[in-house]
């Protein structure tokens, strides 16, 4: 998280984010909203009830967005490309 500065959201009410729905196993909170330092005192919702037939409940936040937080950058690489490659590699290395 801090190497790419982000920082970990926080739920309005901290509940459950997995359900097992195993008996004799607790349910656990797995699931996480990282946001820019920007957004650092934004907080989330968990939806329970919006969950079946998953596992997951909803996560549900809302974030305000103006122009001059959007930059749009286009890079097309043509596929199968050694740019391509190159690129895939650098992100798959980076996310692992």
């Amino acid at each position: 998280m801090d190497s790419h500065s982000l920082v970990c959201s926080i739920p309005a009410l901290p509940i459950t984010t997995y359900y097992l729905g195993i008996q004799d196993h607790a349910n656990i909170v797995i699931d996480l909203i990282f946001l820019s330092m920007s957004y650092a005192q934004v907080f989330y919702c968990i939806e329970p009830d919006l969950r079946w037939p998953s596992d997951y409940a909803h996560l549900i936040i809302d974030l305000s967005i103006t122009s001059e937080k959007i930059h749009v950058y286009r890079i097309v690489l043509k596929h199968n490309s050694e740019e391509e490659v190159t690129f895939l590699l650098f992100i798959s290395e980076d996310l692992s």
